[in-house]
């Protein structure tokens, strides 16, 4: 059975149907993925951590749940891991940084040479975790903020 749900924002979901084609057999899981968006839209902000093995369709339920993040007004970030990347400190960073570099002159400095010395220094040093995540946070909503000007 198809069941809808309606985020915070208004946005209809609608699990199963998706541009790409139907997802069979994953009724559950989008039911546990809408849930999930439901809080995150809320204002609860989250991480999504989906692993499995090669071929058992987790970038078919990312493009779905990207989707349904889209509809109801969301901003999805996506870094993909790789298994030779496991023991690099920071590997996805720059994947999420990346796209802002041009932004970075808009954050004060001490969170710029956060993030500049953490993307240079991969495994050969140490970092605040917590001030890294905080330049990353600030970085993000900057560029929402500048991109809306």
């Amino acid at each position: 059975m198809e069941r809808s749900t309606t985020s915070p924002r208004g946005a209809r979901l609608c699990p199963v149907k998706s541009s790409g084609g139907t997802l069979r057999g994953r009724e559950e899981i989008q039911r546990d993925l809408l849930a999930w968006l439901e809080r995150v839209g809320g204002g609860n902000g989250d991480v999504l951590h989906l692993e499995g093995a090669a071929g058992v369709g987790k970038t078919a339920l990312l493009d779905w749940l990207d989707e349904r993040a889209t509809q109801a007004g969301m901003r999805t970030l996506r870094v993909v891991g790789h298994p030779e990347e496991s023991d690099t400190a920071w590997a996805g960073l720059s994947q999420l940084v990346a796209p802002h570099l041009q932004r970075l002159d808009h954050l004060d400095e001490r969170p710029r040479a956060t993030l500049q010395r953490t993307m240079r220094l991969g495994d050969r040093g140490r970092v605040d975790q917590v001030s890294v995540g905080m330049a990353l946070l600030l970085l993000l909503t900057t560029t929402d903020h500048t991109d809306e000007q």
